[in-house]
């Protein structure tokens, strides 16, 4: 066994050294380890990110998640190479393999599974973390099934698959009630989306905040380690402005799971909304390497990108994000916010129109629209759709606030537009959270009653929020 194995990393709560390791060889550094050892320690979760260049990947990784990954895991990698004798990591994985063979196949045991430990390969005997209280016990086929099922509807893109991922995660309950996940999955779908199943939605979706709260407590009461129950929790305190709260949250969901995608976008989303767009930018290409077939992800991780002003990168993320799925309004509207904060009004109504012919009568695509065409002296029109809002909520149709209160925005209606984003704030509704960064909030910017808001939710004040951004 090396030296320095029982050592953990150093102590980093006062130390001003940066928080990302460039190369193999400051993470081997870090960790007092050679490169090779690390390398392999990739395949056992060790976590690592790649910047991806045209001819080659560079790597890098972050001091804080080393930190959680060798507490967590140091005590398997002892057990490890504590099982191996001198030098054996150093023979050539043929010659071990034959050398093992023999006793190994006399004892009864299973070789791939002891290499696999050996020559440091993740397996289902070997998991990447440690393992949550259902996976120390037989879940029931068909609840894992649909449990599945219901994540595959919810990662492909929560507004089309919301509705088969509720249905999905109900079956896997009702065929074991005692399977943790997909009462995670439920308030991890309810805490995003959880709008579309509210019983009564002109009460400010309370309902709705407390399905979350009561299924991600029953989530963690049968496992606490389900990470995505810890992020569902953390959404329903920003939901409420606990900004703290939210934080510890995400961060304890990427601790138990650092390889939970929708952990790191969530808590991405929440960073620039702090206005935090670097950190943010981090947590966003984490959630990209683990989920990049999500257009959710691909959406919301271009923001991130946006903010900092990687244009180039958040713009592949936004095409990338509708080739997965062309209908996916959230997409349209972060390229609209880009266009217009660079000053490209025409693009973009060019681009809502392109989406509104995908998917007709999306509120938010009209309202944005609507901001666009007053913006750009085509006030008629941005009226004739404001008209039009309006008569779909006084007919009974539920609308989100924000469209609404970009048409008035932009049509200069600052009256209107202040007494809607007043009635969001009660309502707790998800876009507060972005108050201060939104680019179709820019006309309200300037108001000191914007500023009262941010105060009133308990933020930091803002920022001057430019063109550049």
């Amino acid at each position: 066994m090396d030296a320095g194995i029982s050592q953990p990393p150093s102590n980093r709560a006062h130390d001003s050294t940066p928080e990302s390791l460039a190369s193999w060889k400051e993470i081997a550094a870090y960790l007092k380890r050679d490169e090779r050892t690390v390398r392999r320690w990739e395949k056992e979760g060790l976590p690592i990110h790649r910047h991806m260049h045209k001819k080659r990947a560079s790597v890098y990784a972050f001091r804080s998640e080393m930190d959680v990954w060798w507490q967590r895991d140091r005590a398997r990698l002892e057990a490890a190479e504590s099982s191996a004798w001198p030098h054996a990591r150093r023979l050539p994985w043929a010659i071990l393999a034959a050398v093992l063979a023999v006793p190994v196949a006399v004892l009864g045991l299973n070789i791939a599974g002891v290499q696999d430990r050996l020559l440091g390969r993740s397996g289902s005997s070997w998991p990447d973390r440690e393992p949550t209280r259902e996976a120390r016990r037989d879940v029931h086929p068909a609840a894992h099934e649909a449990y599945m099922l219901g994540r595959a509807y919810f990662l492909k893109t929560p507004s089309l698959g919301a509705a088969k991922a509720k249905e999905y995660y109900e079956k896997a309950i009702a065929a074991d009630p005692t399977y943790a996940a997909p009462y995670a999955g439920l308030a991890e779908l309810y805490a995003m989306v959880g709008w579309r199943f509210a019983k009564d939605p002109r009460s400010g979706y309370e309902d709705v905040r407390l399905a979350t709260r009561q299924l991600a407590e029953k989530a963690l009461a049968l496992d606490e380690r389900r990470a995505e129950a810890h992020a569902a929790l953390a959404w329903n305190a920003q939901q409420q402005y606990d900004w703290a709260a939210a934080e510890r949250g995400y961060r304890r969901a990427i601790e138990l799971n650092p390889r939970y995608g929708i952990g790191h976008l969530w808590y991405a989303m929440y960073l620039y909304g702090m206005e935090r767009f670097e950190e943010a930018a981090l947590q966003a290409r984490r959630a990209q390497e683990l989920e990049p077939a999500s257009a959710m992800v691909q959406t919301w991780a271009g923001r991130a990108y946006f903010f900092t002003g990687r244009l180039d990168d958040a713009t592949k993320a936004w095409q990338m994000a509708l080739e997965l799925d062309p209908k996916y309004a959230h997409c349209y509207l972060a390229l609209v916010g880009s266009y217009m904060a660079r000053g490209m009004p025409e693009r973009a109504i060019e681009l809502l129109r392109q989406g509104l012919a995908d998917i007709a009568n999306e509120a938010h695509l009209l309202g944005a629209l609507a901001q666009l065409y007053a913006s750009t002296g085509k006030r008629a029109e941005a009226l004739q759709i404001l008209r039009n809002l309006q008569l779909r909520e006084a007919s009974g149709e539920i609308l989100p606030e924000f469209p609404l209160i970009w048409a008035h925005a932009g049509l200069g209606n600052l009256n209107e537009a202040f007494a809607r984003l007043e009635k969001a704030y009660r309502e707790h509704r998800d876009r507060m959270v972005w108050v201060k960064v939104d680019p179709q909030l820019a006309p309200l910017r300037a108001d000191p009653r914007l500023h009262d808001l941010v105060r009133r939710m308990n933020m930091t004040s803002m920022k001057i929020v430019t063109s550049s951004r």
